[in-house]
Formats: structure tokens, sequence, C-alpha cells
């Protein structure tokens, strides 16, 4: 997920400001476009749009994907301006309704050349701003045209985000196995307020390094990261185990997978380098007593699958 917030805010608060009221948000994996740059990679990139009644919505439209408008306030908008038209023709987000269920309605439900009208006014020459931009520009200073087409420069990739999502994170995780299949969904432990229905069944994966100390000091997975010195991964996930209490998997990225270590001594590797979907795989086959290694699960994440397989570390795959 990213988020494209107004250069005003930026520059009326401040940078630090508004990192400091979206710090939560990034740790939980939101990827933060600047004030200048970025935001035009963000749109072609984006399969979705939330917004308002601003000029990115419109753009949003206007590249044909699908709109839901969380504030749109009537007043503020001009009467057949484009913003107008977004208005009469955008579903608005119910903040009653499950967000989940809104966004696969209106990726279900979007019809390709709705929003045709509105990409209609927001430009009549699609293509040509440069050219035309630069023309007015020199007009107004009264210089001739340099010779040749107007550059357009690449956004480039370390433009798009100001801050990187955090490799730091908690999650609360609900993990459903049926058979060899394995649904995972995550839910940010920093943006989640209180408990509702689809935590009923989650559990707490947080790394030992997260800023909230109490979260991964509750949470029965806690994840760590290989220290430079060389310590033995064994050593140090035991280590994890010895000081977070409540801990029954502690699991860190290894090799071309993952290495995971149980309260009761059993070392375990995976073959994803998540060690967050590991030890999710590994926890909940221990709570429903199907902790026979190895195993294989394909493991559902949305709308991807991926296998992934759990051995003894002391057994080696084919062996």
């Amino acid at each position: 997920m990213a988020g494209l917030i107004h250069p005003n805010i930026w520059h009326g608060h401040g940078p630090w400001q508004v990192h400091t009221w979206l710090a939560d948000c990034v740790r939980a994996g939101l990827i933060l476009a600047g004030p200048m740059e970025g935001w035009q990679a963000v749109l072609l990139a984006s399969d979705l749009v939330v917004g308002d009644h601003g000029a990115t919505s419109c753009y949003g439209a206007s590249l044909d994907l699908p709109v839901l408008l969380a504030a749109f306030p009537e007043a503020d908008v001009a009467p057949d301006s484009v913003g107008a038209l977004l208005g009469r023709t955008a579903r608005r987000l119910n903040r009653r309704e499950n967000l989940r269920t809104q966004l696969d309605r209106a990726f279900a439900e979007h019809r390709p050349g709705t929003f045709d009208p509105l990409r209609d006014l927001v430009t009549s020459c699609p293509g040509e701003s440069a050219q035309r931009l630069r023309a007015l520009f020199y007009g107004h200073l009264g210089l001739a045209e340099p010779h040749g087409a107007a550059i357009l420069p690449v956004v480039p990739p370390e433009a798009v985000a100001t801050i990187r999502p955090s490799p730091v994170r908690a999650d609360h995780v609900v993990c459903r196995l049926s058979g060899t299949t394995a649904t995972i969904s995550r839910y940010p432990a920093d943006v989640t307020t209180e408990a509702s229905g689809h935590l009923d069944t989650a559990f707490l994966v947080a790394h030992e390094d997260h800023p909230r100390q109490a979260l991964p000091g509750e949470a029965p997975v806690v994840l760590t990261s290989l220290p430079a010195c060389h310590d033995e991964p064994g050593d140090v996930l035991a280590d994890v185990l010895r000081r977070h209490r409540s801990a029954r998997i502690a699991a860190l990225p290894h090799d071309t997978g993952s290495l995971l270590l149980t309260h009761d001594g059993h070392l375990v590797t995976a073959s994803t380098t998540d060690p967050a979907i590991a030890a999710a795989l590994l926890y909940e086959s221990l709570m429903t007593g199907s902790s026979t290694l190895p195993r294989r699960f394909d493991v559902v994440q949305g709308t991807e699958q991926t296998p992934v397989e759990l051995w003894s570390a002391a057994v080696q795959p084919g062996a």
C-alpha cells in the first residue's frame, strides 16, 4: 500500500511532523511517496485508489482504476468540474462496512471505461503536456523555445518512497490449514487498535527489535536477525527464547530459507526466506497437533500461492 499526501500538507506541517504522524503506518508497510516526485509512479503501479476530491483521485480514475472516495466535501467542489464528475461516478467508502469487503467489491464491479468521460475532461491532448508547457513557459519569458522535443525525465526508483517500509514488523497473523493448503492473512499490529471478529483466531508475530517492546514481549512468535558477529543461528534463536518468555517459536532468515527453534528445542528449517510465514505455518501446525515433518504447504496470500516446505534441521530435503 502506498500513500500520497498533498504537497501543502508536507510544506505546511513539515516532513518531520508528517513522518512522525505516519511512523506506525510505515512500520506496518506503507510506502510514503514524497511531495515532489514519485506520485506518478505510484499511480501507474496502483490497482485501486482510495482518495478524496483532489487531483490525484481524478488522475487515478483517468487511468481507468477503480476509485473509492473516502471523503468528498460537496460544497468545496466546483459544479461541472472534473472533481464534480468524479463525485457523481465513483463509489463512496462506507466507514461502517468492512474495508476488505468494499475493496473486493470495487475490483469485482469495476467496468473498464467507466471514467472515460472524466478522462476526456482531464486533458484534450494526452501525451503532449511536456511540449505544450515548455512552449507556454518560454513564451511568457519572451525567449525562443529550444530545438528538439521536450525532455521528460524518468522518475528514479529511489524517489518513490521517502522512507522504505521497515523490516521490523509486528503482525496479527491468521493461518488457516486445510490439508496441505495454508491461507495466511497478516494485520499490522502497529495500526490495529482493537480486537474484531477477523482477529479471533489470530496470533502475534513480532520482531524483537520492534520499537513497541510490549509486542515482542507478549508474542508467541518472535523474529530476529542474525548478527554480523557470525554467532551460531541456533544459539541466537535459543537466546531469543530465553529473553522472551512468552515466545513458543523464534525464527530468523538463514541462507536461502528460514531457521526456526521451538520452545521445547526442535530446530526446523523452511524453504521460504520470510521467517514470519515459516513461523506461522509451524505455530499453526503445533497448535492443531499436526507437527510431523517434513511437510509441504501451498501458502495462499491474497491472490498469490507459493509452495513452502518445513523439515527438521537435522534432516536435509531429499535425504
